[in-house]
């Protein structure tokens, strides 16, 4: 959803539509209706699944990035976002697939974090302004063909789209969900999860003895380096680089690719 150029501006990806259906008899001039601006697809539930997943990735994602600066997308765990397909169609991009630990998405992911809400809307708020045009009321009152619909729901969800990441700082959004956090931990403190009122991170909690000058302070309690992690536990959040993910492994295991990235262990209660 959201990424940064060289001058610091949002670059977003384009949104994509998926509708119930198999899209083999959609018109030609239903197609060319679409507002450019969104991408539309079909499957018969309307449903991601692992085929769709990995035709986003090559097909979509990577026409719309650079190949030369390494990147990362943050999942969700859906099953295909972890297919050995959609990590080789990112990895044409040289981008990184990172799953989220599971049952979380709600407090960690950025369309979570009111986004989502605004874009559905502002959605409400262009549907409104659209009624408002001499003769598109009498037009709603009549009534619409599926195709009819589908056409203007690109354009509804396109503008809304636009309007919503204007407005909004998505970058700041990634940073309160940890996303956004930096090597030197600058960006530590900036991290408040939604919907969670009180979570810690905390030696404690991992079983770790840490010398209070090794100790740096975030929300809520304190963020730990590797160095000092005796073992990781099955419900403990780990930072790697920056990067959570599930702490399935040893804390020994977590420094493989860059033994310069610092390692936190970070632990919350929902």
């Amino acid at each position: 959803m959201c990424g940064l150029d060289d001058d610091g501006k949002h670059q977003q990806p384009r949104q994509t539509i998926c509708f119930r259906g198999t899209g083999v008899r959609i018109r030609p001039e239903e197609r060319a209706g679409y507002d450019k601006r969104v991408r539309v697809v079909f499957q018969p539930k309307a449903y991601y699944d692992d085929e769709m997943c990995a035709e986003w990735a090559v097909s979509d994602f990577n026409s719309q990035v650079d190949h030369v600066q390494r990147k990362v997308v943050f999942c969700d765990n859906l099953s295909g976002q972890t297919t050995p397909a959609w990590v080789a169609g990112l990895k044409e991009s040289n981008t990184d697939s990172h799953l989220l630990p599971t049952d979380v998405t709600d407090e960690l992911q950025v369309v979570d974090q009111g986004v989502g809400n605004e874009v559905k809307k502002e959605c409400g708020v262009v549907q409104d302004e659209w009624l408002q045009v001499p003769g598109n009321l009498e037009k709603w009152t009549i009534g619409f063909t599926a195709s009819e619909r589908r056409v203007l729901i690109t354009e509804w969800v396109a503008e809304a789209c636009d309007r919503v990441f204007t407005r909004l700082d998505l970058v700041k959004l990634f940073e309160r969900t940890g996303m956004g956090l930096r090597l030197d931990g600058a960006n530590d403190c900036k991290i408040t999860l939604a919907g969670v009122r009180e979570y810690t991170f905390t030696p404690e909690d991992a079983n770790i003895e840490v010398p209070p000058t090794k100790r740096r302070r975030g929300v809520g309690g304190v963020i730990l380096p590797v160095e000092h992690v005796n073992h990781v536990e099955e419900h403990h959040v780990v930072a790697v680089g920056g990067l959570f993910m599930p702490s399935t492994l040893s804390s020994s295991a977590l420094i493989t690719e860059e033994e310069a990235a610092p390692v936190y262990v970070l632990k919350f209660s929902l």
